[in-house]
């Protein structure tokens, strides 16, 4: 097998530059129909790989800039790897965390081995003692590994309410509070962002997005004594006339 420059462990056949990448696919054309590619461009490269590409089990191609902080030079601007990039590569991987990778980079030193880095990390190794880190080649990116990293981690109801809808802390030990809780960390992915955050009444505003997300929740949150009275005087109010 084709010795290229840096680490080939259990999980990952290589951590390089797309040039060996070229080479590794031309002196082993039977090796790489069993490993996944991650193959990272600059944002300019319009080189069209495919040809390489083709010889891979399964690739995903991405393209973001090897920097740690977007910037303007000039007209044009700098950006760092997309919330979007992020969870396609996350995904990727968590897709296909039973097979072996391939993973370059145009240089085969920073962004490759920051991938590198996620993989060992969704596996569940120790990166604290990766040999990624360790090896001499490579300088990893941290901003791109800690960006797909946090891609797949669900905020907490409680955080976006502490940041986003401070009126309603006092109602945190409620039931209703706590209901919509348990379904914000399941299946049903409640986002709060998604619905009225000038809403003060916290059952009101629980109601609202359980009925919604979920119709077997229907009716079984009450409104607050304090609704149910304000309802009743309107309703008062209307008979009179």
């Amino acid at each position: 097998m084709t010795k290229l420059c840096g680490i080939s462990t259990k999980h990952i056949q290589a951590i390089c530059s797309k040039d060996e990448m070229k080479t590794f696919t031309k002196l082993e054309p039977v090796e790489t129909k069993n490993l996944v590619l991650i193959s990272i461009q600059d944002p300019n490269d319009d080189e069209n790989l495919d040809e390489y590409h083709s010889k891979f089990k399964d690739v995903l191609s991405v393209k973001f800039w090897d920097i740690r902080e977007s910037y303007i030079e000039g007209s044009k601007t700098f950006n760092i790897i997309s919330d979007k990039t992020s969870n396609e590569i996350r995904e990727f991987i968590n897709n296909n965390l039973d097979e072996k990778f391939f993973i370059h980079c145009q240089a085969g030193v920073s962004r490759s081995a920051s991938i590198g880095l996620v993989i060992e990390y969704l596996k569940g190794l120790d990166i604290d003692n990766s040999e990624i880190k360790s090896h001499w080649r490579y300088d990893y990116n941290e901003v791109v590994f800690d960006k797909i990293v946090e891609s797949g981690v669900k905020p907490k109801l409680d955080d976006i309410i502490d940041n986003n809808i401070p009126s309603l802390n006092k109602y945190k030990n409620s039931k209703s509070y706590q209901l919509v809780s348990s379904l914000f960390n399941t299946k049903y992915n409640i986002n709060p962002y998604q619905y009225d955050t000038n809403m003060t009444n916290s059952t009101g505003w629980i109601k609202k997005i359980s009925n919604k997300q979920n119709p077997k929740f229907r009716g079984k949150i009450k409104t607050t004594k304090k609704n149910k009275s304000k309802k009743t005087k309107q309703s008062r109010k209307g008979n009179r006339k």
